[in-house]
């Protein structure tokens, strides 16, 4: 089981409302979170993150976002950068098709269909802690041995 305080969040999501709604969830749980309301905050944000805990940054991105789509820019991430390879990548869409985007980066099984109706129990940290905990308990199935991510790039 992951300790949600040793990891940060960098949160692309253009719907205020429900960007509130997903970092109010995430800091509960003891998540640290950095917000990107569009592609090229997004891609920002990841560039200025601290090199030496790139291993412990969770990307969270919607895939319909204004200046760059997430699954591009993340893309754009692991195909420039090696060492965007450490990072955990969710791919995040109200429509359950986008997933096949997220899919063709190699961010397999770490997909989350966000439900526009937001309900308490459909909380989308604990949808968050699954997907890392499912990473890193797995490693022969995610892991390379430098401790980087297989990448469908």
């Amino acid at each position: 089981m992951i300790e949600p305080s040793e990891y940060t969040i960098l949160l692309a999501e253009d719907d205020d409302e429900v960007r509130k709604i997903f970092i109010q969830q995430l800091e509960e749980k003891g998540f640290s979170t950095l917000v990107a309301t569009e592609g090229r905050e997004l891609y920002e944000k990841a560039m200025s993150f601290p090199r030496e805990k790139l291993s412990h940054l969770v990307i969270c991105s919607d895939t319909d976002i204004p200046n760059g789509y997430g699954d591009i820019v993340c893309n754009q991430l692991l195909h420039e950068y090696e060492l965007f390879n450490k990072v955990i990548i969710i791919g995040m869409s109200g429509e359950p098709i986008n997933e096949s985007y997220w899919d063709g980066i190699g961010v397999w099984n770490s997909f989350i269909y966000k439900s526009y109706q937001l309900k308490e129990k459909d909380n989308f940290a604990e949808k968050v802690i699954n997907r890392i905990n499912s990473i890193v308990s797995q490693p022969q199935f995610y892991l390379l041995s430098d401790g980087t991510y297989r990448r469908n790039i």
